[in-house]
């Protein structure tokens, strides 16, 4: 894949579901995965930001500023 190019990503209900594709230019995750990922973000910033700082309006900013981090960084699997 190339620098600029956009994966695409197909979120499935379960495993099993008819997953033929192009494994090189696509990722396939199951909704629990990403649900549980998910929880786990939101776990993270709850537990290392003050009570105060429990906002949605914080935790939506803290994730665009991660977004804008991983875009400019590069990604070493």
């Amino acid at each position: 894949m190339k620098e600029g190019d956009e994966m695409a990503i197909t979120i499935v209900e379960t495993a099993g579901e008819n997953t033929e594709h192009d494994m090189s230019a696509e990722i396939i995750l199951q909704r629990e995965v990403v649900r549980k990922t998910c929880q786990s973000v939101i776990d993270v910033m709850k537990n290392g930001l003050p009570e105060e700082a429990h906002t949605v309006e914080v935790f939506e900013y803290i994730l665009q500023e991660s977004g804008s981090m991983l875009r400019n960084a590069p990604l070493k699997l």
